[in-house]
């Protein structure tokens, strides 16, 4: 990121909890800001390491006792002239939007032991998502304009505001997509806290994508800073032309070859499926002794090892049969999203019309390999499915799936205590002149209203509010083939909805005549949601 900082060097840096000192010494030399702030909230351990730094000769570092998580704190800092070239800039001003280069924050978003917070179960992920709204409303650090963030936080505190795949989306993704263009710059490798979010085919094909944009822009990875992962998706490159297209069962057999010659596929393959490659090779390498006793037909008996090991590779064998399966149906998937795309793009006529029978023939394949899954693992498809159309279809779904490069990977020896922790950079997207900060406020509790990331738009609009699924016909990009948007929006699940998709069934709800009236306020879906259960029955708020 080195070249995306030019811009910031001579700038004010604003430093939240920096600890030790390393990474702010770091920057701080390649940056040589004007004024560098050190907000501490632990002072009595960390006053040793940082005073140094304020004491050195011509030092701009300024140490200050603080917590961030107090949103009052950075007013205080603001006031008490801690930064005397910036101003503070009225919300409603034309310029308040516009990025404040001047100024930089950073810091570490980290708490040993892990803190609380209000409704989270980790403050860094509250003030995480805290900052980052705050950017719009010109609140906090933000109040003299936009301020590009630098935070290193855990792993497990970002994976729903930055997900690696459906599965680990959630209502504060589209905020934070809305809000912010996110990039991980370190990341802790595998085995990652959120490697079980996608399909290691898809996995790989994203990462694919994301290491061709960096060689396109004149970025490549250190070798002391890849892993077996990327050594693969190389090859997998290779084999594919570039596209990463690569099926379970060739990508499998390729990932066995590679555990077998010493490369660990740990993280990436299926545990069952490594396991068994790793006993099969000890197997080989050195065979128990056959059994002295025979069977009562006269037949050598099986050794235990190999009767356990048999039964291993039975179990996946049924394992990679259902994964064909389901790859078969996610095939069929794919082909009616784009005979769905055709037809959307396709003028009314003769040919629209042959269109949609081959699309009817598709559908009633679809339905068939879906029941010839087992009922209990038939959403399996759905989220591969989905999976796969993030990565190769057009809009913007997943801000990780179009970082521009591969996060630098964090060595378990370069962190202390040892966790899995990420550097982010979070940069504020400008809030649009035509809306205001009230839209945002009800953009943000609709969000909440869009539960069951599984299930079809329609059926989720008809829970914010009978009959609200009507509104789905005023938002184009639904069915915009150009944006993600589907023919059939019964198979337009929540999670595949961009925020151009919510912003506009938002503002469709809001000026609906029939709207519930107490869904005035920009909180109604959140104290909705809050409402306590009993037995089933919703109480009454007072």
């Amino acid at each position: 990121i080195g070249r995306s900082l030019e811009k910031h060097k001579g700038c004010d840096i604003l430093d939240l909890n920096p600890g030790a000192g390393l990474w702010s010494s770091k920057l701080h030399d390649f940056l040589k800001p004007r004024n560098h702030v050190l907000l501490e909230s632990d002072p009595k351990l960390f006053r040793p390491y940082l005073q140094p730094l304020v004491d050195q000769p011509g030092s701009t570092y300024r140490f200050v006792e603080g917590d961030p998580t107090l949103y009052s704190t950075f007013d205080k800092l603001i006031d008490d002239g801690y930064f005397p070239d910036q101003t503070r800039i009225d919300p409603g001003d034309s310029r308040a939007q516009e990025p404040n280069n001047t100024l930089l924050v950073t810091g570490t978003l980290m708490w040993n032991p892990k803190l609380p917070g209000m409704g989270f179960d980790s403050v860094a992920r509250q003030i995480h998502g805290a900052f980052a709204r705050m950017a719009w409303r010109n609140e906090g650090f933000h109040a003299m304009g936009p301020a590009r963030m630098l935070f290193w936080i855990l792993s497990e505190d970002i994976k729903r505001a930055l997900p690696r795949g459906v599965h680990g989306t959630g209502k504060n993704t589209a905020v934070f997509m809305k809000t912010t263009d996110m990039v991980e710059v370190v990341s802790p490798g595998h085995p990652d806290p959120r490697a079980w979010f996608r399909s290691a085919r898809y996995e790989i094909e994203s990462l694919i994508q994301a290491m061709k944009r960096a060689k396109e822009a004149g970025i490549e990875l250190p070798a002391h800073r890849r892993e077996n992962i990327h050594d693969f998706a190389d090859d997998v490159a290779r084999m594919t032309k570039g596209t990463g297209n690569i099926g379970f069962a060739e990508l499998n057999e390729y990932l066995r070859k590679q555990e077998e010659s010493g490369k660990s596929t740990e993280g990436i393959t299926l545990g069952q499926h490594r396991q068994l490659w790793i006993r099969e090779k000890a197997f080989k390498a050195n065979p128990p002794p056959p059994p002295q006793r025979t069977s009562k037909r006269g037949a050598p008996r099986v050794s235990d090892e190999q009767r356990n090991l048999n039964k291993v590779r039975a179990s996946v064998t049924r394992h990679s049969n259902v994964r064909q399966k389901i790859d078969q149906a996610v095939d069929l998937g794919e082909r009616i999203y784009q005979q769905e795309c055709l037809i959307l793009s396709t003028p009314d006529g003769a040919r629209k019309e042959k269109e949609t029978l081959k699309l009817k023939k598709l559908q009633t394949e679809f339905h068939e390999a879906w029941e010839n899954i087992d009922k209990n693992i038939r959403t399996l498809v759905f989220g591969e499915l989905d999976d796969r159309l993030m990565l190769r279809s057009p809009g913007p779904r997943l801000q990780w799936d179009e970082r521009p490069f591969e996060p630098l990977v964090l060595q378990p020896d370069e962190i202390y205590p040892p966790v899995h922790a990420s550097l982010v950079d979070n940069t504020p997207r400008p809030r649009p002149a035509d809306e205001s900060i009230e839209d945002f406020e009800y953009f943000t509790d609709f969000t909440t209203a869009l539960v069951g990331p599984t299930d079809s738009i329609i059926d989720v609009m008809d829970n914010v509010q009978h009959g609200a699924s009507e509104l789905t016909e005023q938002v184009p990009a639904l069915r915009d083939p150009k944006k993600g948007g589907r023919l059939d929006l019964s198979q337009l699940r929540v999670r595949n909805l961009t925020p151009e998709m919510i912003q506009g069934l938002c503002k469709a709800y809001r000026e609906w005549p029939f709207r519930n009236p107490d869904a005035a306020t920009s909180n109604y879906f959140r104290s909705r949601a809050s409402t306590p259960k009993v037995k089933g029955i919703k109480l009454s708020k007072f």
